[in-house]
This record gives structure tokens, C-alpha cells and sequence, in this order.
């Protein structure tokens, strides 16, 4: 009986040590927290990431982009209504900056690769808000963009669109070096973008002649595409060399809307009631 009172007693005396253990390591977890939260509110983390309609560009292309400004929990950000982005070449010299407006998290923008400021070779953009100025540059985006030879110099391309009977629709692309030769048997690495999202990819390989077919809708009651979407296509021209990338504006290619209206009598007068049929 005895040891069971000493063993009972010593239970005791270590759960209570448990417990006031738990709750001041409880304490100041909670205290962390809480001077945690002051400093997040205090200092916010804002990050930028900009998503590029393509991945290769050539001299006199546009790089067409998309900016994201979250803060916590990548959320949009509502501190910086402003967001900067730099292009600056392989010697690390600042070529152009450009200054956009953000709107519920979001900018769009462009930076023409004209000739006279641009060259073949390595360069990166480099965006950050005026914010994330305060803090450590490591904390802005940078990606490397590759710009190859302009277009002009290395390719020629013609793209047609074909609809069946069935109402399926391809693009039919030829493709052909400044010499006038096809690029015959060129693989090819091809996407539908729209709003710089692809919603829709494939590959394929030229013909002999340089031509690629490229169905657009598998079913033509579901288009992948919007009037505003763009056909990106990769061409591996060349052996040890970057994809030569081209971009096709995809015409809304659903076809034109046609309403016809037929009054009983084959008029409509002004002021008198009559009956319409129509047709769409």
C-alpha cells in the first residue's frame, strides 16, 4: 500500500512538471508568433514572377509578358501598384526598363527587340517592385532569355488555315530558309497560347516541302482556341543551335455569325405589327 502512495505521489509530481513544461513552451511559441505576425505586418514579402509568351525570342520580336505581385500566402499584393522589369545584355548593361501599372495583382507588358538595341546572344530580365527595393536584390525574379538571329535572316514562313467538311480546322505552315529551300524533315514543337497560358501543345515533323499540318480543334463544338490566341511554333533548323520561334495570330476561325430575318409578306413597315421569322 505503501508503494503504491510513493508511486502515486510521483505520478503526480511529473505530470504537473509536464505540464507547466508544455504550457510555458506553449508561451513562448505563442510569444514568437505573435512578434512574428508584427513583423510580417510591419515589413511584407512581396515577390514578382512574370510569365513570358514564349521561350525563345530573335532580333526584332516582341517579348509580350505577364506580371504577378502576391504577398503573403501568394496572394495579389495591395501594397505596390507599380511594377519594374529590366532587360540588360551579357556584359550586364541595362538596355531598357519599363514601368507598369498593376492592377488586382496583375501587369501586362511588351519590350520590342528592335535592331538597333538588340543583339544575338544571352540576356536576362530582371523585375521587382519598388518595395522589394528595401530589401536583398536575391529576392527579385530574373530569368535568362536567349535572343537568336532575326527572324528575317533565318526563315520564311507562310501559314494557311484549312476547315473540312466536318468543320475541323488546321493550320498548314510551310517553312523555308532565306535561300528559298524548305526546312523538310525539321521536327517541330508547336502550342496554342491564349492570355500566355497554353491550352493546347503537340510536336510534329515537316514534310519534305517544309510543311506541317497542325489540327486546331480535335472537336469543333470545343475550339481550344479564342480570337486572341497566338499558334507558337519551335522549329530545330539548325544542328547546335536554339529553336528558330515563330508566332501566328490565330484569326477567330469560328466562323461568322449569320442572322437572317424573313417578315410575313417579305416587308417591314414602320408602324405596322408583323410577324418575323428568322434564321441563325
Amino acid at each position: 500500500m505503501n508503494n503504491l502512495k510513493y508511486f502515486t505521489v510521483l505520478l503526480f509530481i511529473f505530470l504537473s512538471a509536464t505540464i507547466t513544461s508544455a504550457q510555458q513552451d506553449t508561451a513562448v511559441l505563442n510569444n514568437i508568433s505573435s512578434k512574428l505576425q508584427l513583423f510580417t505586418k510591419a515589413f511584407p514579402v512581396e515577390k514578382v514572377y512574370l510569365h513570358f509568351d514564349k521561350p525563345y525570342y530573335s532580333v526584332g520580336d516582341t517579348i509580350w509578358f505577364k506580371a504577378y505581385v502576391t504577398s503573403e500566402q501568394n496572394q495579389p499584393s495591395q501594397l505596390s501598384k507599380i511594377v519594374y522589369a529590366d532587360i540588360i545584355n551579357g556584359n550586364d548593361s541595362l538596355i531598357a526598363t519599363i514601368k507598369l501599372p498593376v492592377a488586382n495583382g496583375a501587369a501586362y507588358g511588351n519590350i520590342p527587340l528592335d535592331k538597333e538595341n538588340f543583339q544575338q546572344g544571352n540576356h536576362y530580365v530582371r523585375a521587382y517592385t519598388a518595395w522589394m527595393m528595401n530589401f536583398d536584390a536575391d529576392y527579385f525574379f530574373n530569368k535568362n532569355i536567349l535572343i537568336g538571329e532575326a527572324i528575317d535572316k533565318q526563315m520564311v514562313t507562310h501559314i494557311s488555315f484549312i476547315t473540312s467538311a466536318d468543320k475541323k480546322v488546321t493550320a498548314r505552315i510551310v517553312y523555308k530558309g532565306r535561300d528559298g529551300k524548305p526546312y523538310g524533315m525539321k521536327q517541330v514543337n508547336w502550342q496554342i497560347l491564349t492570355n500566355f497560358d497554353a491550352v493546347a501543345k503537340g510536336k510534329g515533323v515537316t514534310d519534305a516541302n517544309g510543311v506541317l499540318n497542325i489540327l486546331l480543334n480535335g472537336d469543333p463544338k470545343k475550339p481550344v482556341y479564342e480570337p486572341n490566341s497566338k499558334l507558337l511554333t519551335l522549329v530545330n533548323a539548325k544542328e547546335n543551335e536554339p529553336p528558330v520561334a515563330t508566332t501566328f495570330s490565330l484569326k477567330d476561325l469560328k466562323g461568322k455569325n449569320d442572322l437572317q430575318f424573313f417578315p410575313e409578306g417579305g416587308d417591314i413597315i414602320l408602324g405596322i405589327p408583323v410577324q418575323v421569322a428568322f434564321k441563325g
